[in-house]
Parts: C-alpha cells; sequence; structure tokens
C-alpha cells in the first residue's frame, strides 16, 4: 500500500515533521508579504495615505458620535456600575401580560 506520508516510527516524529512544513508554509508567506512591501515605491504612499484617513475617520466618529455618556452623567464608578446594572436587568425582563396576550390571540394558528 502506498502512502503520502514517509514511514514514521513514533506519533511525536511524525507531529515534528509536520510542525517544521507548517512552520516553513508560514515563513514564506511571510517572506512574501515583508518582500513586497519592502519593496513597494508607489505603495508605501497610499497605504501610508490609506492609514492616515482610517485614524482620522475614526477618531473623528469616536469624538462626534460616540461621547462618553457615563463619564458626563455620573461621577463615580459605583454610580456607573449601578446605571449599567440597572440599565441591563430593567431591559432583560420578560413580556408583559398584556404583550403576551396579544401575540398569542393574534400569532396563533387557525
Amino acid at each position: 500500500m502506498l502512502s503520502l506520508l514517509p514511514d514514521f516510527n513514533t506519533m511525536s516524529e511524525l507531529f515534528n515533521t509536520l510542525m517544521q512544513r507548517g512552520y516553513h508554509l508560514c515563513a514564506r508567506i511571510a517572506d512574501l508579504y515583508i518582500d513586497g512591501f519592502r519593496n513597494m515605491t508607489v505603495g508605501r504612499t497610499l497605504w501610508a495615505i490609506i492609514g492616515l484617513k482610517l485614524v482620522v475617520f475614526f477618531l473623528i466618529m469616536r469624538l462626534c458620535f460616540f461621547p462618553n455618556l457615563l463619564k458626563r452623567d455620573f461621577d463615580t464608578d459605583d454610580q456607573r456600575a449601578d446605571h449599567v446594572r440597572h440599565e441591563l436587568t430593567s431591559r432583560s425582563t420578560p413580556l408583559s401580560t398584556d404583550s403576551a396576550t396579544y401575540l398569542k390571540s393574534n400569532y396563533t394558528n387557525p
């Protein structure tokens, strides 16, 4: 019977061989990307522009659209924690009886 892998005496020999092959593959892929970025001329400038645009974009998004409401509204960490705990527990309540009755009456199979 022909096998694709050479004959190994122990599982540790097989494991070591497979790990070496996997490492070599990862190293070759990393070398490909490193060499590609090292030899860039125009691409390096374009990547720098893209990086700068992403930093500015996320910085503006963070400052304008995601203000720190907990820090603004509460003075201590304990007050912030109590507020978050209250919001999480009050929103996780099950349906009220009126809602359950409405859903049961309008969404049952005839």
